[in-house]
């Protein structure tokens, strides 16, 4: 039996290929999303992206650049009360970024405190593609203990 070859067949594939591409950024933007570590009652929430993320006047109001070479992590406390839900909490940050050749940047965060919710912002360069490794302090009581934060990320603007 010898089947012919059907030229349609080309776009069903081309298709099909779409879409598991399509799928697969869809599971690794959601699995990007939720970063984050837990130390006793406190949730640390912690995400790097590009400044070209941010919508222009976003970028303005918190007085962020916005450059292809800019990366912007955000990182946000939470603190766990008895009944399961959550409070924002105003903690300190402080940290590092390294590249994989080892220069070290220090981070300079600010806090941003909103009606409901509390974060601090710091700003990066960062060459598109490269390995960073982020090291923070995050202090969620004044005078408590710092909690650790190591992650590493590589980042490609839009």
């Amino acid at each position: 039996m010898q089947t012919r070859w059907d030229p349609r067949f080309r776009y069903v594939q081309a298709g099909l290929a779409a879409l598991v591409l399509m799928v697969a950024g869809f599971l690794t933007t959601a699995a990007r999303a939720e970063q984050m570590v837990r130390y006793g009652d406190y949730q640390i929430h912690y995400i790097a992206f590009p400044s070209t993320f941010l919508q222009p006047e976003v970028a303005k109001a918190l007085n962020i650049r916005r450059s292809k070479g800019i990366g912007v992590i955000n990182v946000s406390v939470r603190k766990e009360r008895p009944d399961g839900t959550t409070e924002p909490v105003s903690a300190l940050v402080k940290g590092t970024a390294t590249n994989q050749v080892e220069q070290q940047r220090v981070l300079d965060f600010q806090r941003v405190e909103e009606r409901g919710g509390a974060y601090s912002l710091a700003q990066f360069l960062f060459t598109e593609g490269d390995p960073l490794r982020m090291d923070l302090e995050v202090w969620a009581e004044p005078g408590g203990r710092p909690f650790t934060v190591t992650f590493s990320t590589s980042l490609y603007p839009e």
